[in-house]
């Protein structure tokens, strides 16, 4: 190993004196010393010794990839022609497919004698070798030396390989030598030389597949369509769109298969732009659903106003149908030049086109079309859902304002517009969902507090507690408050305009302020809520401990505790234990503080349910104790399933700090547990427990 590590060093010496070669004489040096360190390497690349293997492979790769730098063409040369020298056979036949990796990468017309040499090598694979570092070589002459081996190859499956390996270099040169492979009594030669054309493409490969598709099997004609397809892209990608779409207009008739047609239009569409616009409009006034839905979707791959026009042009021309997909198309084009033709679909007597018309109206609508869509939405009729999803999403800048500017007469209508906004999250429609708020119309309050709900901030929050004390939709003005305290920024200011009217608040105003409280969170916020707790009205009670069970921070804690062993009332107690175990359970509740909060709610709790809630806090607590406290519910029926996720849980956390009653608690798991990653974890626990000394 010693040896071949210094080899290594030599030859990465050799390589940085010949990136520096400067003179016409160390040039000359270069290869000579190159062969040399290579004859050092080359046997240990067919050792049995996979260490010995990997050394010299790695430093012929870093000779080569060295070698292949930019501005050290002499030294690529050398370093390739010392590759190409040893490709005889005097090379074990692993080391010369190995070197002929190399050479398909750095090799250029230098290596191509000794590649078309290695094509009649003995070995398989040795010549499939060559025929890949041939056909990627950049060199121009790779692409004759190619043609004369294809023209040698004396077994059909020698034969494909060689004609894929020219079709690769794509040179029109070769076409007449390929058309002549076309006539084999091999299929397999034949199939190949088909897809060679198609690789190659230009005129004369076209001029002999557009003949072939005559005369050619059934089995072959696919491979026949699919090539003179390819020439037809590659002309399109060279811009010459009209030889292109004759390729496309021959292959797009009705004799061709569907899969042959679709090709067809597609590519009728992308050489002719809006001249295919015919053939579209053509597929769209039949039956075919599916073609009709393939045609849209190739003509909206056409850019600009004329195309969008062109297409709009085509609707009176369509079925119902036909007209309906188009209309979607024309929405999803977002073209403004198409919105006169949708307008018109929205007097259609079809209920498809005047839905696809409402729905185009997304993209294409503004503020002017907003009461029509507003009042499509109310009328409950087919178009109704497109024309609401195109209010709540209409992209025009201005349609905010439009729709508060619409927000009278009709109430269906107004509750429409309600809905809207509130789809579109429009904060600045906060102040008139406070006044609908306050409508006599209860549709259009319900939207407006589903509005408040969804946009309002801590400006809204004294009207809309002053609409909490007087509405009969208490429900729904509370959730309002109280996702708008959730939401609120300055949590001080918020609070002062809640404890302004708490005082004087009844229920069941005054539950909501509490759980509005509860929404806040922190210190001062709390204050108020205790006080509650002592009220000689069991409703204020009530609504104290439920605001207290959905407190936002953990300053609710003690007083939840408190009230779990205090309360008398079994739902009061239930509810406080179980805000309590909610708390524990947040994530940045530290484990010792989630031990020492499940260890106290412990000796409060009676029931199951919250018992298997105290278990889901202990399973993220990573401490022996933990796992303690479990062990003996795994004997209680009605936990033990519970216990048995929370025991392995722990355990698995632990590491190697495993408590002795680990292996039992175990063991205790496996004939509970039926779960496979339960019974997988609880033996991996089981492997880590150290055997009892004897």
């Amino acid at each position: 190993m010693k040896l071949l590590n210094v080899l290594t060093v030599v030859t990465l010496l050799a390589v940085v004196g010949l990136a520096y070669a400067a003179t016409p004489a160390r040039a000359e040096e270069a290869p000579a010393a190159t062969v040399q360190n290579f004859a050092s390497l080359l046997p240990d690349i067919a050792s049995d010794d996979p260490a010995k293997r990997t050394a010299a492979m790695k430093a012929i790769e870093t000779l080569a990839n060295n070698a292949a730098r930019p501005g050290a063409e002499t030294e690529r040369v050398a370093v390739a022609t010392a590759l190409a020298g040893k490709l005889d056979a005097a090379t074990p036949s692993a080391a010369r497919v190995w070197l002929l990796r190399q050479i398909q990468w750095i090799g250029k017309a230098e290596v191509v004698p000794a590649l078309v040499q290695a094509l009649d090598d003995k070995d398989a694979v040795v010549r499939d070798s060559a025929r890949r570092a041939l056909q990627w070589n950049t060199a121009p002459e790779a692409t004759p030396a190619l043609v004369v081996a294809m023209q040698k190859a004396a077994t059909p499956d020698w034969q494909v390989a060689m004609i894929n390996a020219v079709a690769v270099r794509k040179d029109a040169t070769t076409v007449p030598v390929i058309l002549k492979y076309l006539a084999d009594k091999d299929a397999s030669v034949v199939e190949a030389a088909v897809g060679a054309l198609g690789k190659i493409g230009g005129a004369d490969a076209a001029k002999a597949l557009d003949g072939l598709r005559v005369t050619a099997s059934p089995k072959l004609r696919p491979y026949v369509i699919d090539a003179y397809l390819q020439c037809a892209d590659k002309m399109l990608k060279e811009d010459k769109n009209d030889e292109a779409a004759a390729i496309y207009k021959a292959v797009y008739v009705p004799a061709e298969p569907k899969p042959t047609r679709i090709a067809g239009l597609r590519g009728l569409v992308l050489a002719l732009g809006v001249k295919a616009m015919p053939m579209v409009a053509e597929v769209l006034a039949g039956n075919d659903a599916q073609m009709q839905a393939i045609a849209l979707s190739f003509a909206g791959e056409i850019p600009g106003p004329e195309a969008t026009k062109a297409l709009a042009d085509l609707l009176p021309k369509l079925p119902a149908p036909g007209q309906a997909l188009l209309l979607a198309q024309l929405g999803r084009r977002g073209d403004m030049a198409a919105k006169p033709a949708v307008l018109g679909s929205l007097k259609s007597a079809d209920d498809a086109v005047r839905t696809a018309a409402f729905g185009a109206l997304a993209t294409i609508g503004d503020a002017s079309d907003v009461p029509a869509l507003a009042q499509a939405a109310a009328g409950g009729g087919a178009e109704a859902d497109a024309a609401r999803n195109s209010l709540a999403t209409m992209k025009a800048q201005n349609a905010n304002a439009a729709m508060l500017a619409a927000m009278t007469g009709d109430a269906k209508v107004r509750a429409e517009l309600l809905r809207a906004l509130t789809a579109r999250k429009s904060a600045e429609a906060a102040p008139a969902m406070l006044k609908a708020a306050d409508d006599a119309d209860a549709a259009v309050r319900a939207e407006a507090f589903k509005g408040l709900e969804a946009v309002a901030d801590e400006k809204c929050l004294a009207p809309m507690i002053a609409l909490l004390i007087k509405t009969k939709d208490t429900d729904a003005a509370e959730k309002a408050l109280l996702a708008t305290c959730g939401r609120a920024t300055n949590k001080d200011v918020a609070l002062q305009v809640i404890l302004t009217p708490l005082a004087s608040a009844q229920m069941p105003a005054k539950g909501s302020l509490l759980k509005a409280l509860g929404r806040l969170g922190g210190p001062k916020a709390i204050l108020p809520v205790r006080a509650a707790l002592k009220d000689a009205d069991m409703g204020v009670r009530e609504a104290a401990v439920r605001a207290l069970a959905d407190w936002s921070d953990m300053t609710a804690a003690p007083d939840l505790i408190a009230v779990g062993k205090s309360e008398g009332k079994l739902t009061l107690k239930v509810l406080a234990l179980r805000g309590y175990l909610r708390l524990a359970a947040l994530p940045e509740v530290p484990a010792a503080q989630k031990l020492q909060m499940s260890q106290e709610a412990l000796t409060v709790i009676t029931r199951p349910d919250e018992k298997k809630l105290v278990l889901g806090v202990l399973a993220d607590v990573n401490q022996p104790a933990a796992l303690l406290i479990v062990v003996p519910m795994l004997d209680d029926n009605a936990l033990k399933n519970e216990a048995c996720t929370a025991a392995v849980k722990i355990a698995k956390s632990l590491g190697n700090n495993l408590p002795p009653e680990t292996r039992a608690a175990m063991e205790k798991c496996l004939t509970i547990t039926k779960d496979k990653k339960l019974i997988t974890d609880a033996n991996d626990v089981m492997k880590r427990i150290k055997p009892a000394k004897k």
